[in-house]
């Protein structure tokens, strides 16, 4: 796997080329920990040249929201293959991420994401992942263990 990490207006970019599985999910996670510990709290990660993420790979992209949610940051994801898409959709997370079809637009819905936050007069969701519900979507030692 291969991640060229990009700065534009403000916005941290992760271009990632490869799979992004158990054994390479370590190095995107630990940029994207960086990048916050940087205070970095405008993400976006370009998936145009993914070829396959498993819930490994989901799993660092949730961590990442989660710690971005803390300090009332986003993250988008952009360019995703068909067959990348149906995995977050099987798994609902298309309903709770913020997926854009392009880079440009990824970029741009920054700019809107701000302009409607400061138009709206409704109170804001504590989490950015489920924007129904001020419960998290997922709450650390809450899996359930098999026999």
């Amino acid at each position: 796997m291969e991640i060229i990490c990009e700065r534009q207006n403000n916005i941290e970019i992760f271009k990632v080329k490869g799979q992004l599985e158990s054994n390479t999910s370590p190095e995107l996670e630990e940029q994207l920990m960086m990048s916050l510990e940087r205070g970095t709290t405008r993400m976006v990660i370009d998936f145009e040249n993914l070829e396959y993420i498993s819930s490994a790979g989901i799993r660092v992209i949730l961590k990442a929201v989660k710690k971005l949610e803390q300090s009332r940051g986003r993250l988008v994801l952009c360019c995703l293959q068909d067959y990348v898409q149906e995995v977050f959709e099987i798994a609902g997370f298309d309903t709770y991420l913020t997926i854009e079809p392009t880079l440009e637009r990824a970029i741009a819905s920054w700019e809107e994401g701000r302009e409607k936050e400061e138009n709206s007069d409704l109170p804001k969701a504590s989490n950015p992942i489920s924007p129904h519900s001020n419960e998290p979507l997922f709450t650390k030692g809450t899996e359930e263990k098999g026999d």
